[in-house]
């Protein structure tokens, strides 16, 4: 995890590779008409459980969420960051989802694996619209690309991630 974080570090103090937005770049690109609000949600035991189960991987018991309203104050949407170890190295991705609980899009933020290796934006046009379910799986609803399997199943975990998060923090009190 301090890998991670510190991956995550080198990409801002760099500032990060030109081809990667910022994170204000990636919510303006996201959700374009949306004023953003940081949220910090403190999961419980039982809601990490409950996350964890969802997507079928740990995750933070701290979520750093970005609330997405617009000019009249209605909710638009919501977005997270998950940076996470690829291979060796880490990657950082930024996800937005509807109030309904659909991916509206993704973003890479940084990609420290070799080029070769970062899947293309078009890959990641198919999980646009999907919900956490059953077929948001790597070779079940979600083709990987070839040569970048490891990529793939990282970015579809991610997304299970991001979509289970934003489903136990709404259930939240």
């Amino acid at each position: 995890m301090r890998a991670l974080l510190l991956c995550f570090v080198l990409f801002s103090l760099a500032g990060g590779d030109s081809k990667f937005p910022t994170r204000e770049e990636a919510l303006s690109q996201l959700i374009p008409e949306a004023k953003w609000s940081v949220e910090t949600v403190y999961l419980s035991k039982a809601t990490r459980k409950r996350a964890k189960e969802l997507a079928g991987s740990k995750v933070s018991g701290v979520v750093r969420g970005y609330q997405a309203t617009s000019k009249e104050g209605k909710h638009l949407g919501w977005a997270i960051v998950d940076t996470h170890r690829v291979r060796a190295k880490g990657e950082s991705l930024m996800f937005a989802v509807s109030p309904e609980g659909k991916l509206l899009g993704s973003r890479v933020l940084g990609f420290a694996e070799p080029r070769d290796y970062l899947l293309p934006a078009k890959w990641f046009k198919q999980l646009e619209g999907r919900v956490l379910d059953d077929q948001l799986h790597l070779k079940k609803g979600v083709d990987g690309v070839t040569g970048a399997t490891l990529s793939s199943r990282a970015a579809v975990n991610a997304t299970r991630r991001a979509l289970a998060l934003w489903e136990v923090t709404r259930e939240s009190p």
